[in-house]
């Protein structure tokens, strides 16, 4: 524990960096030598013979090379600096995405997520903003043609949060156009993602639909997915180095198709459970590679630094994911995160769990608590403070207990404290239940609403692209645009 120093005399439970500079420095190096040696396979005849016109980009048995000179410019990263915590005094939760099931917070069935389901969702999402919680939808409805489901996502989370549409169900090409006009009813800028299939391969449906929309769209983030064991190296630094690897390639292809383009980047391994050869979320492993990210990704300047994970693999809001997530945030705060994504989110990500999104909140707010530290001011160190209390026979009624104990104390929403006869006594109600309850209060106090002109020309952009991908309305039985009423 160090001590935070003379203003606020607070000891707060922090690590030792993880890495020493030379070892940041050596997995950058690493990274460079992998695209100059081994490059990346792309492929697309075309875009390698682009490529190959650039100085320094050469071409071998049809991989695309970097020399580390031209990557190093087109990265334009800051001076390297060390890791730093954040001083916020919340954790910041944002809700993750992807989300194909729902468990059910009535009846606890585990079923696919539906129309109605990810409206529901989407609402609760935004009910939760003014708790330090973001987001979209969190997924993206199975009863509609898997050819409007990047747009249904989109739809809905326009259509009932604050923060706007967003996809990351898979596009058709002919769809994105339609993508780009919602944005602009929306006023936002368009954004693409460009995922780099590991390891170490530019191919799929992100960047083809970049290569159709590369006039049109000049704002890009690269990632990729490398998995240890299994499509990355095993050892964490040496999966590290493959995943910055990536990371830069797709970065310097879009920049060198497009030089004015704003891209960024991020990278990330996860660890794989060797029997089942699924990733694992809120594995120790996974914190281990968190921490590792958040120190390189400080080394790059990235705005995203803070941010790391808050899943698990279980399937329901159970004890394995109670374990799995207050383990992991309990390290997040350690590393000094600040910020977590994948609130509401089990099996990864294809499970989402209202209950599980309010007891995150919990969850977080746990673990800000510890990370908030001791108070060692002056008072705190004072015998007077305990001469008061043995005068008065208690301490109870004293003044520090009066002033301090709300910042001394968490006081929790969700969590039982009672002895067992009180909580019998209350009915005995389990924190499933005490979440279910905070679920409707908040749907309850819900009070987002788009404008109308934007959520009609929403809906009638949605109901031409549903007629030219699928030939009807695209919707489910039951659910009817506005003018249809």
């Amino acid at each position: 524990m160090d001590r935070e120093g003379p203003v606020n005399n607070r000891l707060i439970p922090r690590r030792v960096p993880l890495l020493a500079e030379e070892q940041r420095q050596a997995v950058h190096d690493g990274a460079l030598s992998l695209l100059n040696q081994v490059g990346v396979a792309v492929d697309s005849y075309d875009l390698r013979m682009q490529l190959a016109r650039h100085p320094g980009v050469s071409l071998r048995e049809g991989r695309v090379c970097f020399r580390p000179e031209l990557v190093e410019e087109l990265l334009s990263r800051p001076k390297p600096r060390p890791w730093e915590p954040e001083q916020a005094e919340q954790v910041q939760l944002r809700v993750g995405c992807c989300a194909s099931h729902i468990v059910d917070p009535a009846t606890d069935e585990l079923r696919p997520l539906s129309w109605a389901d990810l409206v529901e969702a989407t609402r609760l999402v935004d009910a939760m903003h003014t708790l330090g919680v973001s987001g979209h939808a969190p997924g993206f409805p199975q009863d509609v043609p898997h050819e409007m489901r990047a747009l249904a996502e989109y739809l809905i989370g326009a259509l009932y949060c604050r923060w706007g549409g967003t996809f990351t169900a898979s596009c058709p090409l002919r769809a994105y156009d339609y993508y780009l006009r919602m944005n602009e009813v929306m006023g936002v800028r368009s954004s693409l993602p460009l995922y780099v299939v590991s390891p170490l391969r530019l191919s799929g449906e992100s960047l083809a639909a970049i290569l159709q929309l590369i006039d049109r769209v000049d704002c890009y983030s690269v990632s990729s997915m490398p998995v240890m064991g299994a499509t990355a190296p095993i050892l964490i630094p040496a999966a590290f180095m493959q995943a910055l690897a990536e990371a830069f390639a797709g970065l310097s292809v879009l920049k060198l198709l497009r030089p004015d383009a704003q891209v960024s980047f991020d990278f990330m391994v996860f660890p794989m459970d060797m029997k089942h050869g699924s990733i694992v979320y809120g594995s120790p492993e996974m914190s281990l590679c968190e921490m590792f990210r958040l120190e390189m990704a400080a080394f790059y300047g990235l705005d995203s630094i803070s941010t790391r994970s808050i899943r698990s693999m279980s399937k329901r809001p159970d004890l394995q994911a109670a374990m799995e997530r207050t383990g992991s945030a309990v390290a997040g705060v350690l590393m000094g995160s600040r910020s977590f994504f994948g609130a509401g989110m089990l099996s990864v990500d294809e499970v989402f769990s209202p209950e599980m999104l309010v007891i995150d909140r919990e969850i977080a707010d746990y673990a800000a608590r510890f990370a908030r530290g001791i108070d060692c001011g002056s008072e705190a160190m004072s015998v007077e403070s305990v001469l008061a209390g043995v005068t008065q026979g208690t301490f109870i009624g004293t003044e520090a207990t009066l002033r301090h104990f709300r910042d001394t104390y968490w006081l929790p929403k969700l969590s039982e404290r009672r002895m067992l006869s009180g909580w019998l006594a209350g009915g005995g109600e389990d924190m499933r239940a005490r979440a279910r309850s905070e679920v409707q209060r908040l749907l309850s106090a819900y009070d987002f609403e788009l404008p109308r002109e934007k959520a009609k020309a929403l809906w009638e952009l949605y109901a031409k692209a549903a007629h030219e991908l699928v030939g009807s309305d695209g919707l489910p039985q039951g659910v009817r645009g506005p003018r249809a009423g």
